[in-house]
């Protein structure tokens, strides 16, 4: 279950960011060996199955 850390985001962050880009996931996932476009392709599946299941609260911009 998700909680709210300081200034209202989830406490865990990536690339020293609370609030997300694609650019940041983007940049994990290099830094641990996966090429841009897996990273890409996997965000946009992970998307879209969230989107068919009405879960969109959020989205990575």
């Amino acid at each position: 279950m998700l909680s709210n850390g300081f200034n209202g985001y989830h406490t865990t962050t990536i690339n020293g960011k609370g609030e997300l880009a694609l650019t940041d996931v983007i940049t994990l996932a290099a830094e641990i060996g996966l090429s841009e476009q897996y990273a890409t392709q996997t965000i946009e599946e992970l998307t879209e199955k969230c989107a068919a299941r009405k879960m969109v609260k959020f989205r990575l911009r």
